[in-house]
């Protein structure tokens, strides 16, 4: 089969440029005219006929157009005598019958149609621009507590153009212990994206899905690469973050994964955007976009269209819910390691981590019982503040985390953790440091 134009399949690739395309009028363009029974026959015609030629499910198809049809003879669009109100109901229309959201029917610029190579090519190039301005997604990299990793990733861009970004940020994570994705909000993009980076945690070729498209004979399939630039991640605990924000291409990365029971997912449903399709111009000055395609998972035999992908573990609030796989990874972590092994690094961020989540306080009368020295540390309450002196070193301040343990300001990788006596008297102050050191003394 001829493949499509370039235009065609940017729109495809990227659905906003359907609607640059169709959207950007002429300078003086004048508003659309009030429609009559004439442009309204047409108009629903020309969509039913679209819709049969075009629609991914031909038998469904066939059933919308009947149904558009059917409600023109009967007389339910003749109230419409705006251009914007007519698309809108037909929109609707369109959405009610099978559920499809992707389908709209949208008033474009006057003498809207194809979008020409020129015309695509120039937007392909604003989009680059656009893309390279904000890293192609790649929002934030870095290494969080105890060696996990964390990727904030906003889209997936072509790999033709975003793989040496990609591969520099899988290289800055390759020695991590656990990874967590972040794609909370991340609406799609391309699936050459998708597979260049899902190809770092699988040692075989691996199926991740595969794409029919109505009227295409052939059937693409997607497989992880047989190599990709630097160390795999094949046996790396994975942890991908998804909400309703997540979309299209974003959607089939955590789906493959989870099919393949390779990552776990935590968040909230997505958006349940699985079937891609195109703008096509109708009569003058309307449009409709009709998906055309269909994701197939091998595993699944489905995809997420209209649904959404189901996270495996459901949290609501945005930092819960990285704090949440940050958890989780670290009893990933914890659970590999030998029984003799050190754990000070987990156990260090575990407490840190708890500590965010469940915020404490304590009164002034409370925080009155800790002052006081401990063997050349002290202690003292100036006003509410409680604060931490060494012999010699400046004061600092104190920020309960949980009941008789401390943080200090400026010193992430210092704790302060009191122990009390039978009686449950403060006793004894003991100095936690990240690398598993301690030292302290007992209260003078």
């Amino acid at each position: 089969m001829t493949p499509r134009p370039i235009a065609r399949a940017l729109v495809r690739l990227f659905p906003a440029l359907a609607s640059a395309l169709a959207l950007v009028a002429p300078a003086g363009a004048q508003d659309p005219p009030p429609v009559d029974d004439a442009v309204r026959t047409a108009l629903v015609e020309r969509v039913a006929q679209l819709v049969q030629e075009h629609y991914v499910f031909p038998d469904v198809a066939q059933q919308i157009a009947a149904r558009l049809r059917e409600k023109l003879v009967s007389g339910v669009y003749d109230r419409y005598s705006s251009a914007y109100d007519l698309a809108s109901a037909l929109t609707r229309e369109l959405q009610s019958i099978n559920g499809d959201e992707r389908f709209k029917v949208r008033v474009v610029a006057p003498g809207f149609s194809d979008p020409t190579e020129g015309d695509a090519e120039a937007v392909r190039r604003r989009k680059l621009a656009s893309q390279r301005r904000r890293n192609f997604g790649f929002r934030r990299v870095e290494i969080l507590e105890a060696n996990v990793g964390y990727l904030d990733l906003r889209t997936f861009a072509d790999a033709r153009v975003a793989g040496t970004t990609a591969v520099a940020a899988m290289a800055y994570l390759a020695h991590v212990d656990a990874l967590i994705i972040d794609l909370r909000q991340n609406s799609g993009g391309s699936p050459s994206m998708v597979q260049l980076i899902t190809s770092y945690f699988f040692e075989e070729p691996t199926h991740l899905s595969s794409f029919e498209v109505r009227g295409q004979e052939q059937v693409d399939q997607f497989w992880t690469q047989a190599w990709v630039p630097g160390p795999r991640m094949a046996d790396t605990p994975l942890f991908v973050l998804v909400s309703p924000f997540t979309g299209s291409a974003a959607e089939e990365f955590a789906y493959n994964l989870q099919s393949l029971g390779r990552a776990t997912l935590i968040g909230q449903t997505t958006a349940g955007a699985a079937h891609p399709g195109d703008l096509h111009p109708a009569t003058e000055g309307f449009a409709v976009f009709i998906s055309d395609g269909r994701a197939i998972n091998p595993l699944t035999a489905t995809n997420w269209e209209g649904v959404g992908v189901d996270p495996d573990i459901h949290v609501h609030g945005a930092e819960d819910a990285l704090t949440t796989a940050h958890l989780q990874a670290l009893r990933a972590v914890d659970s590999r390691l030998p029984k003799e092994a050190d754990r000070s690094a987990i156990e260090w961020a575990t407490m840190t981590l708890v500590a965010e989540r469940q915020p404490f306080s304590l009164t002034v009368d409370d925080s009155a019982h800790y002052a006081g020295g401990y063997q050349g540390h002290y202690v003292s309450l100036r006003g509410k503040e409680l604060l931490y002196v060494r012999e010699g070193r400046p004061e600092l301040r104190m920020f309960p985390l949980a009941l008789d343990l401390f943080s200090l300001e400026t010193l992430d990788s210092v704790r302060l953790r009191f122990e009390r006596d039978e009686d449950g008297h403060l006793n004894r102050l003991i100095i936690m440091h990240a690398d598993g050191r301690r030292e302290g003394g007992g209260r003078e």
